[in-house]
């Protein structure tokens, strides 16, 4: 019984962990290989971001565990691997 026995029927129970898992997935992938932001890693970001935008705006999920998981972890990828982000965004704030 790994890690991923406890943390995945978590975060399969809620569609913004379950994206922000699949978008963290896809960028360490793009670390691996050596490339930068894939169409695959840029839909998943774009899934993740517009899920919690409607998250936002319920009083009561825009503030749930699962948000707060979410947003650690988006923001933590989103910083810790600056390389993968591409050229036209890379050092400015979005």
């Amino acid at each position: 019984m790994g890690p991923a026995s406890i943390w995945f029927p978590l975060a399969a129970k809620d569609a913004v962990l379950l994206q922000t898992t699949f978008f963290v997935c896809a960028t360490y992938y793009e670390l691996l290989r050596g490339s930068r932001c894939s169409a695959l890693a840029m839909r998943h970001k774009a899934l993740l971001l517009q899920l919690i935008n409607e998250r936002l705006n319920d009083p009561i999920l825009g503030v749930s565990d699962g948000m707060v998981c979410a947003i650690a972890l988006f923001g933590g990828t989103e910083a810790s691997y600056p390389l993968l982000q591409s050229s036209s965004t890379k050092g400015e704030a979005y």
